[in-house]
């Protein structure tokens, strides 16, 4: 996509496209998303991400992101060395982590932002409310975090808020 996006519905149900929105190198600087909402609904498994920033800037702000697909869903993802923030979003149904930070110099100003797991779960994948890892470094404030918990027969763990080899992470 590469460019900013404001006021749009991207339902993605029910066919092969497994990305609503993408962002590499090229992106403007200080692209945003605001008051976007982004829908995966589909019984199909695999994988499937909402919002991607693989290269940019970017604000992601006022926006929701619903599912209730039944693979790996991950609404919003920074990887690779991007800056972003993250801010009064509403996530609900994740299958996988809400919010995934991940790779060195990667950082993310993630603040007020509603993440709602799918409640108890017995199988399929457990899931994370916000993820950091891999080296990467977040600031998290004031995001209600809620309905992430691992019910199965495995050794399986849910959490709300998974700080896992990060380089610097701060909350509040």
């Amino acid at each position: 996509m590469n460019q900013s996006v404001k006021i749009e519905t991207i339902n993605f149900a029910d066919h092969s496209c497994d990305l609503a929105i993408y962002f590499d190198a090229n992106a403007p600087k200080n692209a945003s998303v605001q008051n976007v909402t982004i829908i995966q609904e589909t019984s199909a498994t695999g994988r499937s991400t909402g919002l991607w920033n693989n290269g940019g800037d970017i604000t992601i702000k006022r926006s929701t992101f619903i599912t209730d697909f039944s693979g790996q869903y991950l609404p919003i993802r920074f990887d690779d060395g991007v800056q972003g923030t993250i801010t009064g979003n509403d996530i609900t149904g994740t299958h996988r982590s809400a919010i995934l930070i991940r790779g060195k110099n990667t950082h993310a100003n993630i603040k007020g932002n509603t993440v709602a797991g799918s409640g108890a779960k017995t199988n399929g994948w457990a899931e994370n409310g916000i993820q950091v890892d891999q080296n990467a470094s977040a600031k998290i404030i004031r995001n209600n975090i809620a309905g992430h918990w691992w019910d199965g027969e495995s050794n399986f763990a849910s959490t709300g808020l998974l700080l896992f080899g990060v380089s610097n992470a701060s909350s509040s």
